[in-house]
């Protein structure tokens, strides 16, 4: 970890050499190169003019003429990302042991971090913008707050790979971070007069400000004139009345604060000058991150490329493409005609012009005679003898053919590139097959390869969700015995829920576990009702209660019929949806049922069917009593007496 003598030693050094590292040049280059992409704009820098066939004019001509595909493209590229921030984590984890309490203080603050959003939401925002600069960084910082009062609020801002000079990786961590901007400083003050009215505007220059970061502080230098610092010797700390200040360790300056603005200065030369700023931030760790989650191999993964690098050969091959494309629509496909012509039968009409040298109104000075609307025609004299003066009437008129099978060749080289785009990222063109007509295994292998492309994005998500809480939670005093572990799945879960029936079947086919089909079951229930959480909640307590889990209704009901489940298994599984309609009915207020802990929506759940087995016996006794046959005689008959009737006086009494 850096002390402050160590990071200002750092970073005075770096400030004054205007240091960079060696790999500036290309993030900047690389920025440029995704955001002419991305936004279909600047993109002719990339194209080169054939000199043996184009002039500079013909070469802007076509550059006018074309209309670059690369926005779509490379949007469509960048859409199995954006559904990152909608996947469940399998794990997420932020508290402090067994301080609930203060766990759920902590989560309810993060929820709302971000002008009213969630940490997970605001992640969500960053997606776009590592693609088009992924050496860019977000810095988590705060304004100036009473200690005494309130809490810092923390808040994000970007700073592009332009602005970012120098950073260093130590263990995988980000340990230094040297960032420059350019901003203009006064060199002369305005003038007042007793109205407080401007005599003479302010005067101004073009300088810089520097900011290092370390995990417990950071420094500022901003460019001053060098009226406003004390004279002393170049590159030595100053105060302000010009003393060397000696800094050891982390002591020797003081920092500011709400209150307080401690100043310091640093002479470069004789002509540039900063203002030195000391601030102590202990967050623990430099409180930033980079959006790139990829590394290049160009640098020996010391920076970043974005997530889609793999596809640039394809769209810098598609520029020419679609321009060749665009131009030879314009300037070949259209009807052309070609026309056997009269001279023109306007009186007085010589090869276009009159007898007194104006134009002729009806040929327009052409001296011929052609059809300009649908209801001109050519009329032809009928010859005397129609063997020497008469021809096809057909060759008179010629339509030129459309080369369409050309064009309709370029379009296919055209397709066939922006297909390969999504094959080089994404292992499969997702979006120009789509998944109509593959078989649950085709779309299964598609979107296992997309997750590996995506796993890296996954593991920078997991992480830059543990910095953001851990940073929060130190401005916060809140930092001590916190644990945040975030983990997101291997499977992300893009299927449709009709692939996960489709697995739900292949696996009750091929004879696998009532486990593996209830988990599938549960699969599908997140992907059906991902967009509301309200059904979500509810389908998967009635889920869990489930008295057979993964099994088809065709084996339950055989169990059933053959006498091998439990009463209650049986009736919760006929009469599930009453069943829960009482729990609903029970719990009608703020808090539903489905929001209570598990033990004790198993207890209602229990009591309702215990009632309602009650009820059930007690039923059947009723109706047993009702309509069970009399046994044994009536008490007023005598079976000893002679005379009683009998039906048939041949039979003997029974």
């Amino acid at each position: 970890m850096y002390s402050l003598e160590r990071a200002y030693a750092l970073s005075s050094t770096q400030v004054i050499e205007r240091y960079k590292h060696p790999d500036h040049g290309r993030t900047v280059d690389l920025s440029t190169m995704y955001k002419a992409f991305a936004t279909g704009e600047g993109l002719e820098y990339m194209l080169q003019r054939f000199d043996l066939r184009e002039s500079e004019a013909d070469f802007k001509q076509a550059n006018r003429i074309a209309q670059q595909i690369t926005k779509p493209v490379t949007s469509a590229l960048m859409n199995p990302a954006r559904k990152v921030p909608s996947v469940r984590p399998v794990v997420d984890k932020v508290d402090y042991g067994k301080q609930d309490q203060k766990s759920k203080e902590l989560r309810d603050q993060l929820s709302e971090w971000y002008g009213g959003k969630s940490v997970t939401e605001y992640m969500g925002t960053l997606v776009d913008p590592s693609d088009m600069d992924p050496n860019a960084f977000v810095v988590l910082t705060f304004d100036q707050f009473d200690y005494r009062k309130s809490k810092p609020s923390m808040f994000p801002f970007m700073v592009g790979c332009d602005n970012v000079w120098n950073f260093e990786y130590v263990n995988g961590e980000l340990a230094t971070l040297f960032l420059a901007f350019d901003i203009q400083y006064e060199t002369k003050p305005a003038q007042y007069d007793a109205n407080r009215k401007v005599i003479t505007k302010a005067e101004t220059a073009g300088g810089k400000r520097f900011a290092m970061w370390t995990a417990e502080h950071h420094i500022v230098y901003e460019q001053i004139a060098k009226e406003k610092a004390p004279s002393g010797p170049h590159s030595v700390l100053l105060d302000p009345i010009g003393q060397e200040v000696t800094i050891s360790k982390n002591a020797g300056v003081r920092f500011n604060y709400f209150d307080s603005t401690a100043d310091y200065f640093l002479m470069q030369d004789d002509e540039t000058c900063y203002v030195v700023r000391f601030y102590e931030q202990k967050s623990g760790r430099v409180p930033a991150f980079r959006l790139g989650c990829k590394p290049d191999a160009l640098t020996g993964g010391r920076t970043c490329v974005n997530r889609w690098d793999e596809a640039v050969p394809y769209l810098k091959k598609s520029l020419k493409q679609v321009r060749e494309l665009d131009l030879t629509t314009a300037l070949h496909v259209f009807p052309q005609k070609l026309q056997y012509v009269g001279p023109c039968a306007e009186t007085g009409c010589r090869n276009g012009y009159m007898q007194s040298g104006s134009e002729c109104s009806s040929c327009k000075g052409t001296g011929i005679s052609t059809i300009k609307t649908a209801q001109d025609h050519i009329t032809l004299r009928m010859p005397k003898d129609p063997e020497d003066a008469m021809f096809d009437l057909a060759k008179l008129t010629h339509y030129v053919q459309l080369p369409v099978e050309t064009i309709q060749q370029m379009r296919d080289i055209v397709r066939e590139t922006r297909s390969d785009c999504f094959r080089a990222v994404h292992g499969s063109d997702l979006y120009g097959q789509g998944n109509v007509g593959k078989t649950y295994e085709e779309v299964l292998a598609m979107n296992e390869a997309m997750y590996d492309g995506l796993r890296p994005f996954c593991n920078w998500w997991s992480d830059t969700y543990i910095v953001i809480n851990h940073v929060f939670a130190n401005y916060n005093d809140m930092g001590e015995g916190l644990n945040v572990v975030h983990k997101m799945p291997r499977s992300l879960g893009f299927e449709t829920a009709g692939n996960a029936f489709a697995a739900i079947k292949a696996a009750r086919d091929a004879g696998a576990s009532n486990a593996i089909t209830a988990n599938l079951n549960e699969t599908a229930i997140h992907i059906l009702f991902r967009d509301d959480t309200d059904a979500l909640q509810k389908t998967l307590v009635q889920a869990k209660f489930d008295p057979f889990p993964g099994m088809d209704s065709s084996t339950v009901t055989s169990l059933i019929s053959g006498g091998k489940t439990t009463d209650k298994s049986a009736l919760m599984w006929a009469e599930s949806a009453t069943v829960f309609r009482k729990a609903e009915e029970k719990y009608p207020g703020d808090v539903s049922f489905y929001q209570l802990d598990e033990k004790k929506q198993r207890e209602v759940i229990d009591q309702i069917l215990d009632e309602m087995i009650k009820e059930q016996d007690d039923k059947a006794a009723e109706m047993a009593q009702q309509f069970a046959p009399e046994l044994g005689v009536a008490d007023n008959i005598d079976n000893n007496a002679d005379d009683q009737p009998q039906d048939n006086p041949d039979q003997p009494p029974v």
